[in-house]
This record gives C-alpha cells, sequence and structure tokens, in this order.
C-alpha cells in the first residue's frame, strides 16, 4: 500500500515529562488507524504534533514523501492534514453556512464562488440543512460536533484527524458519527482516529496503533490489538 504519512522517532517531552518517546508508524492511503491507550498515553499529543499545534523535541513527519516538520499549522491544513477538536468551538455569531463557508476559503483556498457551493454540498452531506442559517453558538453538542466535521471537510482533507469526537454523544448520535467516518474514508480521505469509545475504534478502524506512558505498545490489524495481553495489561492492570 502506498503510504500518505510516516511517523519516524517522534519525541515530545514537556518539562521534565517525557509525553511521547521515539513513536514511529505510517499510514497508508485510504486507511483508517485508531490510536488507543490509557488516560496520559499522549494520544491528543501526538494528533497536535502531526497538526502542528505542538512542536516537536525530536523527529521527522514526512507527508507524500515530503518532509513537513518544521510547516505551521496552516500549511499543513493547505497541504492536506486536518485536526478535530475534543473541545468544538464554532464561531458562535456566525451561521452554520458561515463556519463552513469561511473554512472552505481560508482552508480549503476556495474562490467565493465554489466556497459556497461546497458549504452547500457538505451541509447537505452532513444533514445541517435545516441548521444551515442557525448561529453556531445555538447549536446542540451534537449539532456542534457535525459543524466541526463540516468546517474540516471544508478544507479538502487528505488526512483528517479526528480527537475524541464521541464526548457527550449518545448511542444514536455516536452511530450517525460512525457513518459519516466511514462516507468520509471511502470519498477517499485518510483517517487517524483517537478515541475511549472501543466500539467506535473497532467498528472503523483498519489497524490500531495503542500508546502507553508515551510509547507505542502494539501496532497491528484491530482484532489483534483488542486480543494483545500487553494492551488488555496496559488497560486493566495484571
Amino acid at each position: 500500500m502506498e503510504k500518505i504519512l510516516q511517523i519516524e522517532n517522534l519525541t515530545k517531552n514537556f518539562g521534565n515529562l517525557r509525553a511521547l518517546s521515539s513513536i514511529q508508524f505510517d499510514l497508508n492511503k485510504g486507511e483508517i488507524v485508531g490510536i488507543i491507550g490509557p488516560n496520559g498515553a499522549g494520544k491528543s499529543t501526538l494528533l497536535n504534533i502531526i497538526s502542528g499545534v505542538t512542536p516537536l523535541d525530536k523527529g521527522r513527519i514526512i507527508f507524500n514523501g515530503v518532509d513537513i516538520t518544521n510547516k505551521r499549522t496552516f500549511e499543513r491544513c493547505r497541504l492536506g492534514i486536518v485536526k478535530t477538536s475534543q473541545i468544538v468551538q464554532p464561531f458562535s455569531k456566525l451561521t452554520v453556512f458561515e463556519n463552513i463557508y469561511l473554512a472552505a476559503i481560508y482552508g480549503g483556498r476556495e474562490k467565493s464562488k465554489e466556497a459556497s457551493t461546497k458549504a452547500e454540498e457538505i451541509i447537505c452531506f452532513l444533514n445541517l440543512k435545516h441548521l444551515k442559517n442557525e448561529y453556531g453558538g445555538n447549536l446542540t453538542l451534537h449539532e456542534k460536533r457535525r459543524l466541526d466535521f463540516g468546517r474540516a471537510l471544508a478544507t479538502q482533507p487528505s488526512i483528517l484527524l479526528l480527537d475524541e469526537n464521541m464526548g457527550g454523544l449518545i448511542p444514536d448520535e455516536i452511530d450517525e458519527a460512525l457513518r459519516f467516518i466511514k462516507d468520509i474514508n471511502q470519498s477517499g480521505v485518510s483517517i487517524i482516529i483517537v478515541e475511549h469509545v472501543m466500539s467506535v475504534v473497532r467498528g472503523v478502524s483498519d489497524r490500531v496503533v495503542v500508546l502507553n506512558y508515551g510509547e507505542k505498545i502494539a501496532d497491528a490489524a484491530t482484532e489483534e490489538v483488542f486480543n494483545d495481553k500487553n494492551v488488555l495489561k496496559a488497560y486493566f492492570g495484571e
């Protein structure tokens, strides 16, 4: 399979705390990779480094054969790497349409007419048409999370980084989000997903990488990982 992303010996310290230690893995084109691990394992830090939000201390990030280690967040976004957040923060005084439209303009570098068309398409895809003119600040958590998907998609990503997007959702809302993730992936977007809801990870991931205390302890096919004794020990103890 063709590699779209290569993480090479990625290390990050916060003061005396080593958050990530020599992490190495690849993401193939069209693949969904789940990142799991106990609280504090370094999962969100890893996504923040890949997206450029957090600088690394050591290592390299290769995207489509190009070293992007020193590129800034907006540069990575325009290349095709975009991340959603655990805490959704839409522009509260802009409408759903305006939120997505601006993402298409500044993230996807679309012209006004094309950005408008893209926003309309995404709103329909995410079943947000009835909320098109609603302000972002008035949405429910579930609706805000869908809007977050929409803003990310408007940048036309090659890689979508999903950071605990299921937090606070009820089962029916999680099932809907899973369908969106699968549809997005089938459209050609490679995905890395960090999630505590294990049914989500098992439901969509082709492969799973497991972190524990900042170190990679597993990287294999999904069911193989969920039957790994070291993974079970990391979560449940002896």
